[in-house]
């Protein structure tokens, strides 16, 4: 058993495992009846960062999911696979083999905020089960549209039929999609043969380690403000705060309560002029 304290630890899955399978042998040194949980599932085939919360630190593992995340893919141009990776069946091919400036022309549309159609194999809820199952089991379904936000994507390798991208997202945004739709573009089909993630908010794939990471360090590009020991001693107790309660008037939508002696109280969120407190310890 390691010496315990609830945070995150920083993991580099390796290709051929499920992220929930990455958690087994942790779960295993940590106390009897301590939660273990983390924030943003990689597909067994892909490889990279992943950030774990135990004991307390699963109360934040919302706040993780919504940070930027980088990942390095390379896509193979003229085949279209089932499942949009190299692990499904070739379901459409064409001799349409795009050169690196067609893709650098095309690539520029994929910047901003867009609307993304995630892809049938993936972890999605579909009336209470996983689209990948019922995609495997040959049930047909729409997954809807979602709004994603791609904040960079660059060429960074381009050689035949490959190319290898890098791009930095917001949340829920799929690789395997973004393949695809290039490829669309491009007049072409493709699928993603390796993928990477390098980054998840501010922590790098490099700085994984066994080593317990305290709660306040992985979230600290969120604002933070102190409250006093009365204010704490409320939100701790579970007393309904309001925005005048706390004095701040320049706050962002979310951010860090902590009290004097620099301890996560909870984390807040302000929708609507109304307060919400999610109490962390």
């Amino acid at each position: 058993m390691i010496n315990f304290k609830p945070g995150f630890i920083l993991l580099d899955k390796e290709i051929g495992i499920s992220s929930a399978k990455v958690l087994y042998p942790i779960k295993k040194l940590m106390p009897k009846g301590q939660k273990v949980g983390h924030a943003g599932t990689l597909d067994p085939f892909a490889s990279g960062l992943l950030v774990v919360a135990v004991g307390k630190a699963t109360k934040a593992l919302q706040y993780v999911v919504g940070m930027s995340k980088t990942y390095e893919f390379t896509v193979k141009w003229g085949e279209a696979t089932d499942t949009d990776d190299l692990t499904g069946k070739t379901i459409n091919q064409s001799t349409n083999i795009p050169s690196l400036d067609n893709i650098l022309n095309v690539i520029d549309e994929f910047h901003g905020v867009m609307q993304q159609q995630p892809p049938k194999y993936s972890a999605i809820h579909v009336n209470g089960k996983r689209a990948y199952d019922l995609a495997r089991d040959g049930i047909e379904f729409t997954l809807e549209r979602r709004e994603v936000n791609i904040i960079n994507l660059s060429v960074i390798h381009h050689k035949n039929e490959y190319t290898t991208f890098v791009m930095e997202c917001g949340k829920g945004c799929y690789v395997r999609s973004v393949a695809n739709d290039i490829a669309s573009k491009l007049n072409t089909y493709g699928h993603v043969t390796c993928l990477r993630r390098t980054k998840i908010g501010h922590f790098s794939v490099d700085e994984s380690s066994m080593n317990i990471i305290p709660i306040l360090d992985v979230l600290r590009e969120y604002h933070r403000e102190i409250v006093s020991d009365t204010i704490a001693k409320k939100i701790i107790n579970g007393a309904v705060l309001k925005l005048t309660d706390l004095f701040f008037p320049n706050h962002p939508s979310l951010f860090i309560i902590e009290n004097l002696n620099e301890n996560l109280i909870a984390l807040c969120n302000r929708i609507d002029g109304e307060l919400s407190i999610h109490r962390i310890t």
